[in-house]
C-alpha cells in the first residue's frame, strides 16, 4: 500500500467499512509506518470531534422569511433601474474636469518658458537657418574624395611576386552550393 491509498481509506478504516484484506493490508501498513498511527490518531479526533457539535436548527420562521426576501430581491430586478444623470465632462467630474485644464494650460506655459528666444521670436533654431560659417553636410557618396582617408600606403597591394604576402584563399573558401 502507498501513502496516497493509505490516506484515500483512513475513514473508511476508522468507519469500518474496509474488508478484510484491505484492512490486514492497512494495518501492515501503520505498523510499518510509525507516522501513519498519528494521521490515523489525528483523522479520527477530528471526525469525533465533528459528531460532538451541537446541531444547529433554524428559527421556526426563518423559511417565511426566506421566501419574503426572495420575493424582494425578484420584486427589486423586475423594475427598471433608473440611470442616474451625473455632471461629467469626458468621464471627469467637474472638479476633476477643471483640475486636468489648469494642468494642461500650466504645462503649456511652462513648456513655452523652457523654450529658448530665439525659437520663440524667429520660429525656428538657428542650427536650422543658412549659415554661411556652417559647411554643409558631406554626402554619402563613398567615391568622394572627402569621404576617403588619407594614407600613404595601400592596405590592398600586395606584391604577388614575394611569396610572405600572397594570399591563396582558394582551398580555404567553401560555399554554399559546394556543399
Amino acid at each position: 500500500m502507498e501513502r496516497y491509498e493509505f490516506e484515500g481509506v483512513i475513514s473508511d478504516y476508522i468507519d469500518q467499512s474496509l474488508s478484510l484484506s484491505k484492512k490486514q493490508e492497512f494495518e501492515n501498513y501503520m505498523k510499518a509506518n510509525p507516522e501513519a498511527e498519528a494521521i490515523v490518531a489525528s483523522v479520527r479526533k477530528t471526525m469525533d470531534d465533528l459528531h460532538n457539535l451541537p446541531k444547529v436548527k433554524p428559527s421556526s420562521d426563518f423559511t417565511n422569511r426566506l421566501w419574503a426576501r426572495v420575493d424582494e430581491e425578484r420584486s427589486k430586478m423586475a423594475q427598471p433601474q433608473r440611470v442616474r444623470k451625473s455632471g461629467t465632462f469626458l468621464g471627469f467630474t467637474p472638479l476633476y474636469a477643471g483640475l486636468m485644464a489648469v494642468l494642461v494650460v500650466s504645462f503649456v506655459f511652462v513648456g513655452m518658458e523652457l523654450m529658448p528666444d530665439e525659437i520663440r521670436e524667429n520660429g525656428k533654431p538657428s542650427y536650422f537657418t543658412e549659415d554661411p560659417t556652417i559647411p554643409p553636410p558631406l554626402k554619402s557618396n563613398a567615391k568622394s574624395p572627402e569621404m576617403m582617408a588619407d594614407a600613404e600606403d595601400d592596405s590592398l597591394d600586395v606584391d604577388e611576386t614575394d611569396p610572405d604576402q600572397k594570399m591563396n584563399f582558394k582551398n580555404r573558401i567553401q560555399f554554399v552550393k559546394d556543399q
